[in-house]
């Protein structure tokens, strides 16, 4: 994972989408959504405990989801980010497994529409990566009061 420079951010999330689709081409000029993202990772990155990890993890992915800045595979980009943000502190999450649900129709992510800075997490992508996580947490991860 890239951390620490804002720019690495960016090309992180771009070589992640460039994985999941042919042609990868940013949404918006706008990058201040990377740097958002950017510092959500960080944020994710310094959790104290696994429900943290987790909650930042889902925030992650939720910002990407939400802010949308590619034209295609934001759901994977952001299914795949979340998995590397636990992965990254050692938790072993299967999101390829988990992308193949998501190819193949067993894990669907509604949309959401947010006009306040508030993210919420939509809540059968949360049911879905929140069993699937607590096979690799040693412990119960508790459902977040947002």
């Amino acid at each position: 994972m890239y951390v620490g420079d804002k720019m690495n951010y960016y090309n992180y999330l771009i070589n992640i989408n460039k994985q999941v689709c042919n042609e990868s081409k940013v949404r918006t000029k706008n990058i201040g959504y990377f740097e958002i993202i950017g510092k959500a990772i960080d944020d994710a990155l310094q959790a104290e405990n696994q429900t943290a990890l987790f909650n930042s993890a889902m925030h992650v992915a939720s910002l990407i989801k939400l802010f949308q800045p590619f034209y295609d595979g934001n759901h994977r980009t952001a299914l795949i980010v979340f998995g590397d943000i636990l992965n990254e502190k050692q938790c072993n999450f299967d999101y390829e497994r988990a992308l193949d649900d998501m190819n193949n129709g067993r894990l669907t992510i509604p949309t959401i529409y947010e006009e306040s800075d508030i993210v919420t997490f939509p809540s059968e992508w949360y049911a879905y990566l929140l069993t699937e996580t607590k096979k690799v947490f040693k412990f119960k991860i508790k459902k977040p009061c947002i």
